[in-house]
């Protein structure tokens, strides 16, 4: 097809797998507003980018063989890309407009098949699954051999080539029938390494007999180039979620994977929206950041769908920071107060209102209450496949659901606080700040992790640093200035919360301690709802004991002395 896209906007389309739009992709291409052409397939993301000329048609075609699964995209009659995709399959062309720098003309738009003619006994390397990472680091490899013939495939060998080394295995004892696909996983590892180069799988020695009937694709090779990150950077990703947001399966997912595939390198933090897992004043920065949920923040860049981060993640991991980040931590006697110094070691002079600011997140949340079910929009597979949300109802009950990344404090706030460095710092220069935290009552030491975020005058983050809080206490604590000069209190989490808030159903009360009786009165002050039955943990209070209105929820310990009070809006 030929495109036209004027200087400035930009375009997008997409390849279906399915017949039923909106099921299963195939390929995205992401056409932006800079001349950058990105293109997006399940599993690897993205896999090329490629430029394209403004005001003026140009020509896209993309050639593909189904049987050995290799795509090629075309520009203007030039080859610019080869690459595989996981679904490999194509229903139908998606084209529209994603925002308003689109603007997009297409013409010309034509497609031709050719039927594949089987053989007899043909084994086809059909594709290459090695995790995308970035140079230096060590990923495995699985391998997909196809059966392109009519005969049953029992036995191979093959090898998968990268960088001048070798990984061998031999298959036996299988029975791939005609069009069926077998999965290899090779044993050992390969280490990425930076530059251009080739990966190739080659099957041989098929049922035994040496070569088969069509060697034409027994070898499947592409290329790779790995990224070579910048010496001591991590990226942070900032996702906006909330249990009640049924689209937000979509971003855990994609905070879990960028957790595997870039351990050291990323720095994942999930802010919570409108559920007890909120800590409100990390909640009301990123909502001046984002325009929905799901959404996420790469190193507080533009406002992104999470389902793309490794785009702008494999962006900035390139970006040499002006300084390192070093973590370092101690515990109080009871450890309910924790101190963290970060220690920056600048490379660079800097000038300017740069600002540090330090995150405390947890894994592995479980609480068996209303308020953790999350809201699933992928159940029944209605949205396609989401790593494993297909599988589940459109409501995961708290008992399944498992939070990790989750924020639990930041100190001393979004920002941070203005020129907390002073007017300049000389570069080889180590400056160490100090934030204090109160350890919130359901928080797990062992699961937690610290980020710190040095950021820009711009706005935004330059470097971050990233680890455990068992590896920033091993690290020790390192005296300096505090930044805060207290402790950050608890989060709502943490102690006391109530949500939705407002709510034109059932408000759920939180209380850590023992409550003795809740009583709800109205704005004058009349008592609407009382009950002096016992309890801790979770309370619910439906708009039938209420009514609507604005009203004033108390807890009341067992000496009566007040332990709280939160202003509930039922309409």
């Amino acid at each position: 097809m030929k495109m036209y896209i004027p200087l400035g906007k930009g375009a997008y389309f997409n390849f279906q797998g399915a017949q039923q739009i909106g099921t299963l992709w195939s390929l995205d291409c992401f056409l932006n507003n800079d001349g950058t052409m990105s293109i997006n397939v399940p599993a690897s993301g993205n896999v090329g980018m490629i430029n394209f000329p403004a005001d003026i048609w140009f020509e896209l075609k993309f050639e593909v063989d189904f049987n050995t699964n290799t795509w090629k995209l075309f520009k203007d009659g030039t080859l610019a890309l080869e690459f595989q995709s996981a679904t490999n399959v194509v229903a139908s062309i998606d084209l529209f407009p994603t925002d308003g720098d689109s603007e997009f003309w297409v013409d010309d738009v034509s497609y031709q098949y050719t039927p594949y003619v089987v053989s007899g006994t043909n084994a086809s390397a059909y594709y290459i699954d090695i995790n995308k990472g970035l140079a230096g680091q060590d990923r495995g490899v699985t391998g997909t051999i196809k059966n392109l013939g009519t005969n049953a495939i029992t036995s191979f060998d093959v090898a998968f080539d990268y960088n001048g080394s070798t990984l061998n295995e031999t298959v036996s004892g299988v029975n791939i029938p005609s069009l069926g696909e077998h999965e290899v996983s090779f044993n050992g590892m390969t280490t990425l390494a930076a530059g251009n180069k080739a990966i190739s799988l080659t099957v041989s020695n098929v049922n035994g007999n040496g070569g088969d009937d069509n060697a034409t694709d027994d070898t499947k090779s592409l290329n790779i180039n790995p990224v070579l990150p910048a010496a001591g950077k991590v990226v942070v990703g900032e996702e906006g979620t909330g249990t009640w947001c049924q689209w937000c399966p979509r971003g855990a997912v994609a905070m879990d994977r960028m957790a595997a595939d870039f351990d050291g390198y990323f720095a994942g933090i999930a802010v919570h929206n409108g559920d007890p897992m909120v800590v409100d004043v990390y909640d009301q920065g990123m909502g001046t950041k984002i325009s929905g949920y799901p959404s996420a923040l790469v190193d507080r860049g533009a406002d992104i769908d999470p389902g793309v981060i490794d785009g702008d993640f494999m962006q900035r991991i390139t970006e040499a920071p002006d300084a390192v980040l070093t973590n370092g931590a101690s515990l109080d006697d009871d450890t309910t107060s924790i101190a963290i110094s970060v220690t920056t070691t600048f490379n660079q002079n800097i000038t300017g209102d740069w600002r540090l600011v330090c995150v405390l997140t947890e894994d592995g949340i479980q609480r068996d209450s209303t308020g953790y079910a999350q809201s699933n929009a992928y159940a029944n597979n209605s949205n396609g496949p989401m790593g494993g949300y297909e599988n589940l109802p459109s409501k995961v009950p708290a008992s399944q659901m498992v939070y990790d990344h989750v924020a639990r404090a930041i100190s001393p706030s979004f920002e941070g606080t203005a020129n907390t460095f002073g007017a300049s710092v000389n570069s080889g220069t180590d400056v160490t700040k100090v934030f204090y935290f109160k350890k919130g009552g359901l928080w797990n030491l062992s699961k937690m992790h610290v980020v710190a975020m040095l950021i820009e005058p711009s706005g935004r983050v330059n470097n971050a640093s990233y680890s455990t809080l068992d590896a920033a206490l091993a690290n020790g604590f390192t005296s300096g200035e505090s930044i805060t000069g207290v402790e950050t209190p608890i989060q709502p989490d943490d102690a006391f919360g109530l949500f939705p808030n407002p709510t034109n159903q059932t408000a759920i009360v939180k209380s850590v301690e023992q409550v003795s009786e809740i009583i709800v009165t109205d704005i004058t002050g009349k008592v609407v709802y009382r009950d002096n039955q016992a309890w801790e943990g979770f309370y619910q209070i439906s708009k039938d004991k209420t009514g609507t209105g604005v009203f004033l929820i108390s807890l009341f310990g067992e000496e009566k002395q007040i332990l709280n009070t939160q202003k509930l809006v039922v309409y």
